[in-house]
C-alpha cells in the first residue's frame, strides 16, 4: 500500500489464545508505528472493539518520512500472562502528491483541426457501433426518416431521400395495412 507523509493508519487486529480462540487480552495490547525496522518509532492508539478479541489501532505517519521507507506496525499483546509480539507490513512511503503526478507539458493542450478530424472521423466510422452500422451510416438513415423527401406512400412501395433530396436512402416495399415487408438501406 502506498502511504503519504501525515497520514492516519488505521488498522484492526485480533488477539487468540494458543488454541488459535480469539480472546481479550489480559491488558490493552500496545501498538507502534515502525519506519524502516526501527529506524524511526511512533506510539499508535490502540482501543479494544466490541467484539471477544478485536482491537484497532490509530496511527499517523510520521511528517518527516521519506520516500520508500518501509511501514510496519508493531503489536504487543499479553494473553494469560504470555507476552506476544507481532509485525504487520502495511505499506511503503510515497512522498508524491496528485500535484506531481500531473502532465504539466499538456496543460492547454488543443488537437489541431486535422487531429480533431481524424477523432471525428474514427468515431463516425466505427464498425458495427449500432446494429452492426457505423454512426455515420445511422445518421444518413435518421436525416433521411426525420427530414428527407418522402414519395409513394399511397402505393406499396415508399421511397425515402436523403437530406440532400437527391440520394434515395430508403426503399420499403409494404402491405396493403402499411406494414414493411421489405426494407433496403442505402447507406
Amino acid at each position: 500500500m502506498s502511504l503519504k507523509p501525515g497520514q492516519d493508519v488505521r488498522i484492526l487486529f485480533s488477539v487468540c489464545d494458543a488454541t488459535g480462540k480469539a480472546v481479550f487480552a489480559d491488558s490493552l495490547p500496545t501498538a507502534s508505528l515502525v519506519l524502516d525496522i526501527g529506524l524511526s518509532e511512533t506510539d499508535g492508539i490502540v482501543t479494544a472493539r466490541g467484539q471477544t478479541g478485536f482491537y484497532s489501532i490509530l496511527a499517523v505517519i510520521p511528517i518527516t518520512a521519506n520516500a520508500g521507507q518501509m511501514v510496519d506496525i508493531r503489536i504487543n499483546a499479553t494473553v494469560n500472562g504470555v507476552m506476544t509480539a507481532s509485525v504487520v507490513h502495511i505499506g511503503v512511503i510515497d512522498t508524491k502528491r496528485v500535484s506531481e503526478l500531473n502532465d504539466n507539458d499538456k496543460l492547454g493542450f488543443t488537437l489541431t483541426s486535422i487531429e480533431r478530424d481524424n477523432v471525428a472521423t474514427a468515431l463516425l466510422d466505427l464498425a458495427s457501433a449500432v446494429d452492426g452500422f457505423t454512426v455515420r451510416s445511422v445518421l444518413k438513415l435518421l436525416g433521411a426518416v426525420l427530414g428527407g423527401q418522402l414519395s409513394g406512400a399511397a402505393t406499396n412501395t415508399i421511397v425515402i431521400k436523403g437530406l440532400d433530396d437527391a440520394t434515395t436512402r430508403i426503399t420499403a416495399t409494404v402491405d396493403s395495412n402499411g406494414n414493411r415487408t421489405a426494407v433496403t438501406k442505402n447507406i
